[in-house]
């Protein structure tokens, strides 16, 4: 009797011991991913008040901008070896709103574009200080209000080898090409992790990001921090008037930021500040027919996300507790 109820006791417990014995296998995998600031589900809104946009030969105009981000990726460690797939899926939509709109001429004013890309990344450790990270997309980018045509599809791909220099210190390099710029061309990276306090973070992959964290208590960080974004858009001929047409957008922004940790998994970004740059550059044929002058403004932004805090830290805690629930959720019932 005890043989059977000690039986059924382990079958119930068996699949808390699959969950647990999961997530045990997925969060070392989601810290390591840490210093990429790679994120298993996140949405993200910015918002860009009114400026003043000059050029192209076209009457002065008021502008504003919002741009918008969702993404999914999922680390997850590749059989019982140290090799880390990231499969991921990328939307970004740029709205453009003008008080002028344009008048004569040939096409309609564009209003919002869009970039689909996914992406399969691997990070393979080879030694305790060494390893390896490529990832290789691909997708749309254009205001796609018409078929799909060739000049839509786009691709993005970068390489990092990283060095572990000590127990804090992660240094890297490689080469990146995502369009980032509006440039159609590689682009070096340098990555770096320092985190040379418990409450003080370092961390960057130039020229895409640059953050400085202090964890001013568990549940909230604050932060300086910069970033680069763009892409390099088709624009439909239906709506443009010409064949082959592009715009190349890009904008450098830094400013605060705060950091709700609602959770060990949920946090909540809210980031605002000045935009350094903006190109918004038109190509035909791959020829630059002229920048518009867009000045310069604040911005501000949200963003929720799913995944670890970045802090390793809390990265170990989780790994030790899931483990520990792993271990205590799987124990077999035994007779005496």
């Amino acid at each position: 009797m005890i043989s059977h109820i000690a039986r059924r006791a382990s079958l119930s417990r068996a699949p808390w011991g699959v969950v647990f014995g999961l997530m045990g296998s997925l969060i070392p995998a989601l810290a390591q991913a840490q210093s990429a600031e790679i994120k298993p589900a996140r949405i993200e809104y910015e918002y860009y008040p009114r400026t003043e946009v000059r050029g192209l030969g076209g009457p002065d105009s008021d502008a504003r901008f919002q741009a918008a981000r969702v993404s999914l990726s999922l680390p997850t460690p590749l059989g019982e070896s140290d090799t880390i797939l990231i499969p991921g899926l990328r939307y970004s939509l740029l709205e453009v709103g003008q008080s002028t709109p344009t008048s004569g001429g040939e096409g309609r004013p564009i209003e919002a574009l869009h970039s689909v890309v996914l992406s399969l990344g691997v990070l393979q450790p080879l030694d305790e200080r060494w390893s390896l990270f490529a990832q290789l997309g691909g997708g749309l980018a254009g205001n796609l209000s018409s078929e799909v045509a060739s000049d839509d599809w786009v691709v993005s791909a970068q390489a990092l080898a990283m060095w572990k220099v000590a127990g804090d210190f992660t240094l890297g390099a490689g080469l990146g090409y995502d369009r980032r710029t509006g440039d159609v061309r590689p682009l070096p990276l340098v990555a770096f992790d320092w985190q040379p306090r418990p409450d003080l973070l370092l961390r960057g992959i130039l020229p895409q990001f640059l953050a400085l964290r202090y964890r001013a208590g568990a549940p909230v960080t604050l932060a300086v921090e910069a970033s680069l974004d763009g892409e390099r858009y088709h624009l439909s001929q239906d709506d443009v008037g010409v064949a082959h047409g592009e715009v190349a957008h890009r904008v450098a922004k830094v400013g605060p930021s705060v950091t709700l940790h609602w959770t060990e998994w949920f946090h909540t970004r809210l980031a605002g500040g000045v935009v350094l740059d903006r190109r918004f550059e038109l190509y035909v044929d791959d020829i630059s027919q002229g920048d518009l002058d867009v000045s310069k403004g604040p911005y501000a932004g949200i963003e929720l996300w799913f995944g670890p805090s970045g802090w390793s830290a809390d990265a170990a805690e989780t790994a030790m507790a899931t483990a520990s629930n792993a271990s205590g959720k799987a124990t077999v019932v035994t007779e005496d």
